[in-house]
């Protein structure tokens, strides 16, 4: 497997893009810490992608959780994956899950906000809804 040298935001608590709020707190990662997988879907580079790799080294890391991902080799969507993530052109993941929570009237129209998020894999996304989910490209004192 190849290793990233940087660490890789997962999630964070924010307000994401789709008005869904996951705490990191209600994080529930047993059922993903059992086949931590790393997908990547060449065609949208969204969710619902082949297995590329795994995550490595996850950990609490401020408001969120951070890993490092590491990649097959020899299979050519996670050579891809691979090369556009050191390239630094895939930057983002995103969390897949379960979620039970509810909704919740804000100033800004509302937002979704879990009590509890089962994980059941992470994507190596070109959009996603968190924007925080970044690889770690400099230095940073967390």
């Amino acid at each position: 497997m190849r290793e990233a040298k940087n660490r890789q935001m997962l999630t964070t608590g924010i307000v994401d893009s789709n008005g869904n709020q996951i705490p990191p707190d209600v994080i529930d990662w047993s059922e993903f810490d059992l086949n931590p997988v790393l997908l990547y879907n060449p065609e949208t580079e969204g969710h619902r992608g082949v297995v590329v790799g795994k995550v490595i080294d996850r950990e609490r890391t401020g408001n969120g959780f951070s890993g490092r991902l590491a990649f097959v080799e020899g299979v050519a969507a996670a050579d891809t994956a691979w090369e556009k993530y050191q390239q630094g052109a895939l930057n983002f993941v995103s969390v897949g899950g379960l979620a039970a929570g509810e909704y919740v009237e804000t100033e800004d129209g509302g937002k979704f906000v879990a009590s509890q998020y089962l994980v059941k894999e992470v994507s190596l996304v070109k959009i996603p809804a968190n924007l925080e989910a970044a690889q770690f490209l400099r230095c940073s004192f967390l």
